[in-house]
């Protein structure tokens, strides 16, 4: 077991239009840094695994993937996010992690405004404190015209700055993913500029490792035997090995129908991080949490997405919320119409997606204005105030605002400690 690792950590998601070779950068950059004693190299079989496979050769990735690039000043976490999905928070969902954005396009598609789930991308990673961006211009060993290589990087620098990033002063690599990933050497020093640029340009965020711990899941293994594994990324605090932690909110996992709403209170048994045990995770750090499943299987499954990590007794469940919001235009892709005093949509906070009921606070809500809304979630999550929370109305983003407080006294649930089992 080994402690957290020197190097600070930093996330960092790709974004793009699909079929712009995302998951072949992330290969070669994993490859050629891993020749040079940065972490290790990963396939890109196993990257892309589970995707669609098409006649030409590409893949089109359904699922966020994640792995580790060791770079020559930080571990960075690569979120490989799909272009395309059949469902938004499988998108959202990590992309609330991202402190960095990496803007993959390339000449022939350039940065296209009109693809909607890219700007609705981009906006939320802007929503969530994201401002530094990276433009990586792709496959320019195919499209080698200059003017249709400085015309992508104009429309990537555009996209930011219109979905409230920093496009200017992003930085803009133009390179060859695929080819360096088979070792063409005409293309490798594009890669190692990229490894560069995210040293240099990238800063990591201000993190507390003294705060009260906090940390989201994104999704809940089992272990046989051994318990539940909850991938999660540190908020603020620590979390060592055999701290007391509670785990709670709404299980959404297939195969639990009954006692969705959960409280447990567990001690981390165990703490990996990309392969590596470790006695401490920080702010910052994507770790797997081995929680003791003294149910059974049936106690292991409820471990899922949306859940919350955190100190004992430092938050509770609710249903209802107050939320400044600000209602997007249809020229950023809101809703068409105005929208009624009272609506049903979802609210995603965090890792977590309920549907709510939602209802305007004063007039009613009008597109481009900030209004105060009240929701009612279906389901409980855990909320403390402060929370970003991003609003869809069947299947389009409608509105981006703060948790302002909770509302309603604490869900009423009794807290699971597992010494019953």
């Amino acid at each position: 077991m080994t402690s957290a690792p020197a190097r600070p950590p930093l996330t960092v998601a790709a974004i793009g239009p699909s079929q712009q070779g995302k998951s072949a950068l992330a290969c070669a950059l994993s490859k050629v840094l891993a020749t040079r004693g940065g972490g290790q190299a990963i396939d890109y079989r196993e990257l892309t695994r589970g995707g669609n496979y098409r006649r030409d050769g590409a893949v089109e990735t359904r699922a966020a993937r994640w792995l580790e690039i060791t770079t020559e000043t930080r571990r960075v976490a690569h979120l490989d996010l799909a272009g395309r999905c059949s469902r938004a928070i499988t998108q959202l969902a990590p992309l609330s992690w991202a402190e960095a954005i990496l803007l993959v396009v390339s000449p022939a598609s350039g940065a296209p405004a009109t693809d909607l789930r890219l700007v609705e991308l981009l906006r939320v990673a802007a929503h969530h404190g994201v401002e530094q961006a990276i433009i990586f211009v792709n496959r320019c060993d195919r499209d080698d015209d200059p003017e249709l290589i400085d015309l992508a990087e104009l429309e990537a620098r555009a996209l930011l700055d219109a979905c409230g990033l920093a496009g200017d002063e992003a930085p803009v690599i133009r390179g060859a993913a695929l080819p360096a990933l088979l070792g063409d050497p005409r293309w490798t020093p594009s890669i190692l500029e990229l490894a560069e640029a995210i040293d240099r340009r990238l800063v990591a965020p201000a993190r507390d490792p003294d705060a009260p711990l906090r940390s989201s899941v994104l999704r809940g293994f089992r272990i046989a035997g051994r318990g539940a594994v909850a991938a999660a990324r540190i908020e603020r605090g620590s979390l060592r090995v055999g701290d007391p932690i509670d785990v709670l909110g709404t299980s959404h996992h297939r195969w639990i129908a009954e006692e969705r709403v959960i409280h447990l209170r567990r001690a981390a048994r165990s703490l990996r991080a990309f392969g590596r045990a470790i006695d401490r995770a920080r702010p910052g750090e994507l770790v797997g949490v081995l929680l003791p499943s003294p149910g059974g299987w049936r106690d292991a499954y409820r471990v899922s997405r949306g859940l919350t990590i955190a100190a004992p007794d430092t938050i509770a469940l609710h249903r209802g919320l107050i939320a400044r919001v600000r209602i997007l235009a249809p020229a950023e892709g809101g809703w068409p119409r105005d929208l009624e005093e009272t609506f049903v949509g979802q609210a995603v906070i965090g890792t977590a997606c309920e549907a709510a009921a939602i209802q305007a606070l004063g007039a009613r809500p009008r597109p481009g204005e900030v209004t105060p809304l009240r929701i009612e979630l279906g389901y409980p999550i855990a909320l403390a105030g402060g929370e970003r929370v991003i609003v869809r109305r069947q299947g389009r983003l409608i509105g981006l605002g703060v948790v302002l407080e909770p509302q309603g006294p604490p869900e009423p649930i009794a807290i699971d400690t597992g010494e019953g089992g």
